[in-house]
Order: structure tokens, then C-alpha cells, then sequence
């Protein structure tokens, strides 16, 4: 049995305040031994079975990731390039070398290591321009698409570029599966948005094939969701450090914005736990609305307004905004919905 989000939402809406408590059950499989095969049929099987066994073919094993380093494009696959300097790599230890301070920011993603060329190209407007291209291998998809998202803005230039691509005034960024690809010009005064397409695009075509953006994202419900709005976060949801892993989007739902977060915890405990701490937040600021069990909770962010949080195993479903409407309730019940599914 699935959990009702009509149940869940009761917490929130006082139509019916009952929820089922589901506890999943494991039925081991039988052990089997070989005393209980009589002798005579064990002294036929067992040579058979040895040799199925010898003849059974070996499983694929996937491959290591190929070295980010390994997709940086030749100087000939670059039109009217003219140059290109040394192929420099860094990991988790030295990555801070080439990003700065920054690289704190890679590493909390997941990044695990980094490649990076600079190219000097001859364009019809400028007599020669130079572009850096910086890969890193952030691990999976999640977590690139998560890097990514930081980085983007609804009112950016997208481009169908990987998974997803970016196009801002000095560089385009994009990703695929595990990979995230900056692509900028070295002086961010310049302005060449058909290179910085062209050598993407040369980029991408490189890169193993995968699928598009994280299945995760499947989880936040796509009715009336504001394109590019999505957002990943691996650690201090909302600026709280007990809030982790958390996806996000945005609705258009009434005239407030309205932002839908699921977090996923590391289990029902740890859930609920967030679930606790969260409460006592809001409880600091404007009193809860009583009563709501110990699965769900109302109260009023200072920064965004009505606020409805409840547990679903291990994650957290919170919803912030214009929360007191039936659009919202049937986003809600929607995102329970699929949340419970999986």
C-alpha cells in the first residue's frame, strides 16, 4: 500500500486529521542447503552445475570515469584556433590552486577532479581572443546538475547544450552526466557568445552519452513549475545544517512566489529529527498552529511567510509561500504523491 497524500494532508487541512502508518515487512527467502537434495540427484546436479557455473559469462564491470582531461578539444577541433597552452589537472588536494577560494564551493559538490586548456582563437570581430575551458568530474549527475544550478538564473540565456547549458556576457556552462563543462573568455570585457557556443558545442559531442537532467529531479512536480527555477543543494538547506540534500523549484501559484523543497535524509530518524529542529525555528518567531502530530508542521517564516513541512520516510517535503490555497494543496498532494512512490 502506497501512502495516501489526502492522509498526509490532513495534517494541513483539518478535513481529516487520520494517516496510515505503513511499515514495510521482509519475507527472507527460503535458505536452501545441499543435504536435503538426495544423494544420488546431488552426484548428477552438482557436475552440471559446475560447468554452467565455469561457462556462465563474466558480468560487465563498468569502466573507471575517463580523466576529465581526456575531452579537452585539440587545437584542431577548434575552428581558427591558432594556440593552445598545457593541459593542467587537479584534484580534491589542489584544486584550491586554480579556483581559489572557490574551490571550497566545487569540493562541497562532490568534485573530484579538474582539467583545464586555455585557446588562442582568431575571430572575424577580434583579431585573436583567448578562451579557457575548465571540466571537472563532479561524481554524478546530481551533483553537477546541483553545481550548475547555483551558478544560473531564470533570466539567463539558455541553451539546449548537454543535459542543460547556461549563456551569460563571458562564458557558457553546462553539463552531462557526471561532467560540468565552463567554457569563458579569459577577459570577461570581451564579448563572443558564437564562440562560446561553437566550442561547447564541440565539447559536448565528445562526452560519453548519457541521459538528460537527474531522475532526481522527477520528484518536484512539473504542473505550472517556473523553467530553470530547479536547484539542488547537498548541505545547509535554508541555511540550516541539519537540512541536507535538498531539491527545489519554483510555481507559479497566485501572486507570491511559492518554492516546493524536498529534502532526503539519511533516514526516517534523521527526518524526523529535521522535522523537530525546524519546528523549534519557527516556534522562536510567530507560534505553530496546533495541533499537527509528529509528521507535520505550520507556522510563519519571517523571510517566506506560510510555511508547511511534513515527513515521508526519509525526506522532507516543505512548501513556502502562498501555502493557504487550493493550488498549493494540490501541488502538495501531488509531490506526497510521487515522494511516496519512491
Amino acid at each position: 500500500m502506497e501512502t495516501s497524500p489526502d492522509s498526509l494532508l490532513g495534517y494541513f487541512y483539518p478535513t481529516d486529521r487520520s494517516s496510515s502508518h505503513e511499515q514495510n515487512r521482509y519475507f527472507p527467502m527460503p535458505k536452501r542447503s545441499l543435504h536435503r537434495i538426495p544423494k544420488l540427484a546431488a552426484r548428477v546436479l552438482l557436475p552440471i552445475i559446475a560447468i554452467a557455473l565455469a561457462c556462465k559469462p563474466v558480468p560487465h564491470t563498468p569502466s573507471a570515469p575517463s580523466s576529465p582531461s581526456a575531452f579537452l578539444p585539440s587545437i584542431a577541433a577548434i575552428p581558427q584556433a591558432v594556440d593552445a597552452g598545457e593541459i593542467e589537472e587537479f584534484d580534491r588536494e589542489n584544486l584550491w590552486i586554480n579556483l581559489n577560494g572557490a574551490a571550497t564551493y566545487y569540493l562541497d559538490y562532490g568534485c573530484l577532479r579538474m582539467a583545464t586548456r586555455s585557446y588562442r582563437v582568431r575571430t572575424d570581430s577580434l583579431p585573436e581572443i583567448e578562451i579557457v575551458v575548465k571540466i571537472f568530474d563532479m561524481q554524478n549527475p546530481l551533483f553537477a546538475f546541483g553545481l550548475f544550478s547555483q551558478f544560473r538564473s531564470t533570466d539567463m540565456e539558455f541553451r539546449k547544450i548537454g543535459a542543460e547549458g547556461s549563456l551569460s556576457s563571458s562564458d557558457l556552462l553546462f553539463y552531462r552526466g557526471r561532467y560540468l563543462v565552463d567554457v569563458l573568455l579569459a577577459d570577461p570585457s570581451l564579448r563572443a557568445p558564437a564562440l562560446l557556443e561553437s566550442v561547447s558545442r564541440q565539447i559536448d559531442s565528445g562526452l560519453p552519452v548519457g541521459s538528460g537532467r537527474p531522475v532526481e529531479l522527477g520528484l518536484l512536480p512539473a504542473a505550472d513549475r517556473i523553467p530553470y527555477s530547479e536547484r539542488f543543494v547537498r548541505q545547509n538547506g535554508l541555511g540550516f545544517g541539519f537540512l541536507r540534500n535538498g531539491l527545489s523549484a519554483e510555481y507559479r501559484i497566485g501572486t507570491d512566489p511559492t518554492r516546493l523543497f524536498v529534502f532526503t535524509l539519511a533516514s526516517a530518524d534523521s527526518a524526523g529529527e529535521a522535522l523537530t529542529r525546524f519546528s523549534a525555528e519557527l516556534s522562536e518567531v510567530h507560534p505553530l498552529t496546533p495541533p499537527l502530530g509528529d509528521r507535520a508542521l505550520r507556522g510563519i517564516d519571517p523571510f517566506a511567510g506560510e510555511t508547511l513541512l511534513l515527513t515521508l520516510g526519509k525526506r522532507l517535503v516543505l512548501l513556502q509561500g502562498t501555502a493557504d490555497s487550493e493550488a498549493s494543496r494540490n501541488l502538495l498532494r501531488e509531490c506526497v504523491g510521487t515522494v511516496g512512490k519512491r
